[in-house]
């Protein structure tokens, strides 16, 4: 008998084998359990409600339902398997979720195959969803699309688990995967790991824990297969015992996950079934693995699964309490944090961190936003004011031109607010708890000199169903193994407290996080966008009209929803379109809720035809054909307003001029010439060309525009018919044109007396697919850097090319407007719009995105499309209206595009109301801090949220009524100065600030 083999090249391929033939002991003979069928619905259905239904037994194959269908299925346990011993092997399509005693028990799918079936169990109830499971899963499966037929049901089984083999599988997998990581990283092994064929390179110069690993799997597989696999462990023990205490710098936190997309590939509807099916998956693991923790976010997930099962959320409220389950995440939903306006965005926080304080009696300390698209600038800042601490996400790691510096960081907000942050790079949010994952972690965790532990979030996510056993077993292993970092379940709020003590060590990055990808969300599904923005300005006059009337808050349902549509696969369009079938109309519902109830709200009978101004800045406002000044968040009686002596606006074919504005226009409808108080724009070409670009883009249509799509624009340049429209005090010049075969736009140009602005309007029936449709303003304005409006301020970003990260910004968010400017900031030119967020600023030339029609997503599993069938956003009529006009450093409040973009779009409304003002009537000095939202707190005042817009610091005088008093407070109510001496504000750039004004008695 030969000795052992000294050729260790060969036990990788020999290892593989071993383990291959281990998977297929683990399940003993399967016993075929009796299944009733409880009919499908295409609402929800209550377990209470399910139990009454008409049943009838099915064999399998059985096929039934429709996309996003809900069922219910009983099996009945026979008496020989209610012993505690046995597992339920369920095969379904869909995604389904065992309950016992009519609680959630266990999600099944594609990567969660078993479920232990408790002693003495008689029964199981599976709720399953018509919905393709499997979403990224990282390893092969053999998936099959639902078809017509519907979802296909393949039988219902009973199996033991021989749980030795279960063990030695673990074993060795969790060897095998770290000698084949550690081949992946040695120069000296160039062979295909585990090749069962070909030249095996011998170890002459390799690593020798590769070596070490070799040996005892060779040792545990002779044992194996000499005396059987009780022998086989006994070696895998010793193996373990002699690979352990071999402690590597780095530590990895695995925390259990399960991100779920509120709204993708699926509606709401089927993301609130998945919460119940992952929620009741992580509690039973918690029972099996004492040692697991998990950690969840959005409040909106909990109360979906509240409502669907108080029972299970009793018991998930009991894992909070235990500290295994960890409530994370700070907002209501993992929210994109570009599209909404600053206030929308703050509320997310302000109603997500009531949700976790009703979950675990204290807000969460962490922002946990690991999949969005990008994170705007006053995001540390409003985290601050909301009771955060910390941030982490993993989504910056997918940029393509250059990578972020940092793992470990301080996030420093323009305004110098501070963020301690956390990003795991080379890996996802998606892991399945390998040595190869840990050691990936590791190595690419970048502040690993000065800390020596760093995040993997693990478990199946997008679609959710979170961690599996498999997982904790190799957990267990990985805690203690030479060459695998330490290993261990974890909660994200200790990973970051123990971050805190070499805060001073990390290095801090200032500014946004912009991601070099996904840049078509800015602009795709421009109707939801339009949408949305009128419903955020519906409640904010009814947040307005409740602080005229001196009512607490609004409809707290109603914020909510809009709140929802910010989840980062909703509102940037990129989710299915059974998600906007619903979503339109129910934004829509809440705009007309919001806008009768504020005029309810100021109505009074037998008062006079009355003005409602909702911002809480003054305006000068065309109200039938005069010029009037409205005085901020006020109800002022026609017959009140103080009107302003103006000129009459004069129009022919090719110009509009008033005494402020002097535009002129060529036959193509293009701007030659404008001039704003006297001093001309500095212009390149005509300003309001429209572009067309051919919009393929390589990898996910709805998410993205490519560098090469803005290399082949093409100007519009058919003739164009003009139309002149003059009114009292507005005049109008329309152009329309056949900008491609299939589409036509009309520009309509509106000056109005007393306006410093260019007002546009493009109207449009599109009808092209893959072609994206900009508007540009070539100026000389070609300072180093443009503005770009915030959520809440503005971001300076380079305009100029050059260094690769400028370079990977063709496309940018901009909140509302953008400004091109020369490098001393003092003149340019600035566009507005209602709801347009995508822009392109290069030398000078401002473009902005109006329409993109990509093909939108389609629901995993439902079969393939050809693209003539395949869905696209915005084939539909648009009305897109923007503003043009000169940027002046020193123009009063109200000429300032910040301002503008509220005051132009938010009209006046007509009530029929007695006088009404809040106490306050505006700001003196102080130009650059915008007054741009009023919330309600009741009969005795109200809140006054401003911020500032260019960058300045100053001082701003609020004007009052006599009895009124101010004090400062953060977003989350909590009193930061008290009453203002004279009323004064000190400001600094970029602050957000939120004043209290309170009637004293």
């Amino acid at each position: 008998m030969l000795p052992d083999t000294p050729l260790l090249q060969l036990i990788p391929a020999r290892a593989k084998t071993f383990l291959s033939r281990l998977e297929s002991k683990i399940w003993l003979a399967p016993v075929a359990l009796d299944v009733e069928w409880a009919g499908c619905s295409t609402e929800h259905v209550a377990y209470k409600d399910a139990t009454k239904r008409k049943r009838e037994k099915i064999r399998a194959p059985f096929c039934w339902g429709d996309k996003y269908d809900q069922a219910w299925f009983r099996l009945d346990i026979p008496q020989a398997q209610r012993d505690g011993t046995w597992f339920l092997e369920w095969k379904e399509q869909g995604e389904s979720t065992a309950y016992i005693s009519g609680v959630p028990y266990a999600g099944l799918d594609v990567g969660h195959f078993h479920c232990r079936i408790p002693a003495k169990t008689r029964e199981l109830w599976m709720e399953v969803m018509c919905l393709e499971a499997g979403i990224w899963m990282p390893f092969p499966i053999k998936r099959r699309a639902i078809t017509a037929d519907g979802c296909r049901y393949e039988g219902a089984r009973a199996r033991q688990r021989d749980e030795l083999a279960w063990s030695v599988y673990h074993d060795v997998e969790v060897l095998l995967n770290l000698l084949e990581d550690a081949y992946a990283h040695d120069p000296e092994l160039r062979a295909p790991f585990g090749a069962a064929i070909g030249y095996a390179a011998p170890y002459t110069k390799t690593n020798p824990l590769v070596r070490r690993i070799c040996r005892w799997l060779d040792d545990a597989i002779n044992a194996s297969e000499r005396n059987g696999l009780a022998e086989a462990q006994r070696v895998l023990k010793a193996a373990y015992r002699d690979l352990s205490g071999h402690p590597e710098l780095v530590k990895v936190r695995a925390t259990g996950h399960a991100h779920i997309d509120l709204v993708w590939l699926w509606t709401e509807n089927a993301a609130n079934f998945k919460a119940v099916h992952t929620f009741a998956t992580a509690n039973r693991l918690m029972q099996e693995y004492p040692e697991f923790r998990f950690g969840y976010s959005q409040p909106a997930s909990y109360r979906a699964v509240e409502a669907r099962s108080p029972a299970l959320m009793k018991q998930v409220r009991q894992r909070i309490h235990e500290g295994k389950w960890e409530p994370v995440g700070a907002a209501e939903v993992e929210s994109d944090t570009l599209l909404a306006c600053g206030e929308a965005l703050a509320r997310s926080l302000i109603i997500g961190q009531e949700g976790f304080i009703d979950l675990q009696g204290k807000p969460s300390e962490v922002m946990w936003l690991p999949d969005v698209f990008g994170y705007a600038a006053c995001l540390p800042q409003i985290l601050q004011q909301t009771g955060v601490k910390y941030f982490y996400t993993t989504k910056l790691h997918w940029s393509a031109i250059t990578q972020f510096p940092h793992s470990s960081f301080i996030w420093r907000g323009p305004d110098g607010s501070e963020i301690l942050s956390h990003i795991t790079h080379g890996m996802g949010y998606v892991n399945s708890v390998y040595p190869s994952e840990a050691r990936q972690a590791a190595r690419e965790y970048r502040q690993s000199d000065v800390h020596g532990e760093t995040l993997m979030p693990s478990g199946y996510g997008d679609g959710g169903g979170g961690p599996t056993a498999a997982m904790c077993e190799r957990a267990r292993r990985m805690a203690d193994l030479a060459g695998c970092p330490h290993t261990a379940w974890g909660r994200i709020d200790e990973f970051f407290a123990g971050l805190e003590p070499v805060r001073a060590k990390l290095p801090a990055y200032r500014g946004e996080l912009y991601l070099q990808y996904h840049r078509g969300v800015l602009t795709t599904h421009g109707d939801l966008k339009d949408t949305f923005r009128a419903t955020e300005r519906a409640l904010q006059s009814w947040e307005a009209a409740h602080c005229l009337a001196g009512k607490g808050d609004i409809d707290r349902q109603a914020w909510r929803r809009l709140v929802f549509a910010q989840f980062h696969d909703y509102i940037p369009g990129s989710s299915v379109p059974e998600v906007y079938e619903e979503a339109l109309p129910e934004l829509r519902g809440i705009a007309k809720q919001a806008h009768d109830s504020a005029r309810e709200v100021l109505a009074k009978a037998n008062t006079p035809n009355s003005i409602f101004n909702p911002l809480p800045v003054a305006r000068r406002e065309l109200v039938n054909g005069k010029l009037h000044e409205i005085p901020p968040l006020s109800v002022t009686p026609l017959t009140e307003l103080a009107t302003v002596a103006a000129s009459e606006v004069l129009a022919n074919e090719t110009e509009l001029k008033s005494d402020l504005v002097h535009a002129r226009f060529d036959k193509k409808g293009q701007i030659t010439k404008l001039v704003v108080d006297s001093t001309p724009i500095d212009q390149a070409a005509p300003l309001g060309t429209l572009m067309l670009y051919p919009d393929i883009p390589h990898g996910f249509e709805a998410w993205d525009i490519d560098r090469s799509t803005l290399a082949n624009g093409q100007r519009i340049d058919s003739p164009a018919t003009v139309g002149v429209s003059i009114a009292k005090g507005s005049a109008t010049l329309s152009f329309a044109r056949q900008v491609t075969e299939k589409s036509v736009a009309k520009i309509h140009y509106t000056l109005e007396t007393g306006s410093t602005v260019l007002r546009i309007e493009v109207e449009t029936d599109w009808q092209d697919p893959d072609t994206l449709l900009k508007i540009t303003f070539p100026t000389n304005y070609m300072g180093q850097d443009a503005r770009f409006g915030g959520p809440f301020g503005s971001v300076l970003r380079s305009q100029q090319p050059g260094e690769l990260y400028d370079e990977a910004q063709w496309e940018v968010p901009g909140s509302r407007y953008a400004v091109v400017a020369d490098d001393t900031g003092a003149e340019g030119l600035f566009v507005v719009t209602e709801a347009k967020y995508g822009w392109t600023c290069r030398e000078g030339n401002l473009g902005l995105s109006l329409l993109r029609s990509a093909i939108m997503p389609l629901t995993i599993g439902t079969g393939t499309a050809t693209l003539g069938d395949t869905p696209r956003s915005d084939l539909k009529p648009h009305k897109i209206r923007l503003a043009v006009g000169r940027f002046d450093a020193n123009a009063p409040r109200a000429e300032l595009p910040a301002t503008l973009a509220d005051t132009l779009f938010t009209p006046l409304q007509a009530v029929k109301s007695p006088p009404r003002n809040s106490g306050y009537h505006g700001l003196e000095g102080g130009d650059s801090l915008l007054p741009c939202w009023a919330k309600p707190e009741g009969a005795n005042g109200w809140v006054l949220r401003l911020h500032e817009t260019l960058g300045r610091r100053g001082e701003a005088r609020l004007l009052l009524d006599n009895g009124w008093s101010a004090s400062l407070e953060d977003l989350s109510g909590h009193n930061v100065a008290e009453k203002l001496p004279r009323n004064l504000i000190k400001f600094t750039p970029y602050q957000l600030l939120s004043v209290r004004l309170k009637k004293e008695h």
